[in-house]
């Protein structure tokens, strides 16, 4: 098999996944969540403030909204640069705080099934392991 086949049946293999193991969450990405906890409504902020604020105003990342007046709250928990970082794309495309936060959780399902692929590839040699 070559490799753009193979990427590419990986590449689906992981959709098909990601969308069967997160039903109905890539059918709702701007109205579903994990809102039935403060982490989850904390999560879905802390992402949606880095994706706005690293486009809008990089120099007030830190300085997050959540406890004002302190400054440099965002250092106060996890600050999820890199899912903020993903996140950047569909927060200012649609601007809605759950569909960045869902679109980062499906491509974090998604890139955990290529790895976990990449690595059982890399330690068995073999493609069909």
């Amino acid at each position: 098999m070559s490799h753009g086949r193979e990427a590419a049946l990986v590449a689906v293999l992981a959709v098909v996944t990601t969308v069967a193991l997160t039903y109905p969450l890539a059918f709702q990405l701007g109205s579903g969540g994990r809102v039935d906890a403060e982490d989850g409504l904390f999560s879905i902020w802390n992402i949606a403030w880095v994706a706005r604020t690293v486009v809008a105003d990089p120099t007030e990342l830190w300085h997050a909204n959540i406890f004002y007046p302190h400054r440099n709250a965002l250092a106060f928990s996890e600050a999820n640069l890199v899912a903020g970082l993903l996140a950047v794309p569909p927060y200012w495309l649609t601007r809605n705080p759950y569909a960045a936060h869902n679109t980062v959780v499906l491509w974090s399902f998604m890139l955990s099934v290529v790895g976990a692929y990449l690595l059982v590839r890399y330690l068995t040699g073999s493609r069909s392991a």
